[in-house]
């Protein structure tokens, strides 16, 4: 065995016992002592760079990683290498359908991002759609999984139909696994069969990375100050009516790519709190809940304003923080 590989696992083994100590230490109910986990439930090896690992013949495109043990291995690279860079840690994974990836860890001089003298947008994240701007943009939500939803189906009834022929005896006659029962063997059309789910799972997987980025960049590059609803993505799965839309949408992933790109081009994000940004009135300031009796329609009760839902609240959440403790870069409004 290697001794980089040697080395992470120590290095996972240290990380797995300091949470157990800092969980134990605070008084946690389950602690959760560290178990044993078989090679088959890591898809990652991680290098610190120049321990067995070193990136060689650097291009515009690709390059040649050399690890040890294996020799060199050509390395498409998706972007170039930014100027100044100093490699610090490689991790080498494969994905669910056998592909192997890179991923550099690296270390920048701090930037000094310009302020940005852009327009500021408010940006309320919505069921209908995915976004709605303060300037009347909207942004359908997608669909990747619900439309994929009957395909998996099908698959996965397909993948049980084959593990029933493939173990009867692990069955009962009414067709529930037997109590105890741990299913090693895997017929070879049962391995196709998991390629198929897993090569469906991937397509949604990059969907949605590809959507997000997309829409993350052109925010960025458009306004200077971007104020959203200051929502966790645990608050919208514990609630019923919106769990479905942000594990479909991902916008955990939303969340990630705006910050750190918004930090890169020296734009502002504003976190503003949701409570009662879709019940009052962009215009006369009104709270009630009889304001928006529907998903999309918004119609105030005082001053008789009328406007789609999700854009009044993306407004109200644009005044929020234009008008609060949060200081506005000079030359954004």
């Amino acid at each position: 065995m290697p001794y980089a590989t040697v080395d992470d696992l120590i290095r996972r083994l240290d990380k797995a016992y300091k949470a157990f100590f800092r969980r134990l230490k605070n008084g946690d109910a389950q602690a959760g002592f560290p178990r044993f986990k078989g090679r088959y439930r890591f898809n990652s090896l991680g290098y610190v760079y120049g321990s067995g690992i070193k990136l060689l013949d650097v291009r515009t495109d690709w390059a040649a990683l050399k690890i040890m043990n294996v020799g060199n291995v050509r390395l498409r690279l998706h972007r170039p290498l930014p100027r100044n860079a100093q490699i610090k840690y490689i991790l080498v994974l494969r994905n669910k359908l056998g592909a192997w990836y890179a991923a550099l860890q690296l270390e920048l001089p701090e930037p000094e991002p310009m302020p940005s003298t852009r327009p500021a947008v408010g940006v309320d994240i919505g069921l209908v759609y995915a976004l709605a701007l303060s300037d009347g943009t909207t942004i359908p939500a997608p669909k990747w999984y619900k439309e994929a939803q009957i395909q998996r189906r099908r698959i996965m009834r397909k993948l049980d139909r084959q593990r029933r022929a493939n173990n009867p005896q692990n069955f009962n006659e009414d067709g529930t696994v037997k109590k105890g029962v741990f299913i090693w063997h895997k017929s070879t059309r049962m391995k196709a069969t998991e390629h198929q789910l897993h090569k469906l799972e991937d397509k949604i997987a990059q969907q949605r990375r590809y959507f997000w980025h997309t829409i993350t960049d052109w925010l960025t590059t458009t306004y200077g100050l971007i104020a959203i609803e200051d929502l966790s993505p645990e608050f919208m799965l514990k609630n019923h009516r919106l769990a479905m839309s942000a594990q479909n949408a991902a916008f955990s992933m939303f969340w990630q790519l705006l910050d750190y790109k918004a930090a890169e081009r020296g734009v502002k994000v504003v976190r503003v709190p949701a409570p009662y940004t879709s019940q009052t009135c962009s215009v006369c300031g009104v709270v009630d809940s009889e304001n928006r009796k529907t998903q999309a329609n918004f119609t105030c009760v005082a001053c008789g304003h009328s406007e789609n839902a999700d854009i009044n609240a993306a407004k109200n959440i644009l005044n929020a923080a234009v008008s609060g403790a949060v200081p506005v870069p000079q030359g954004v409004i």
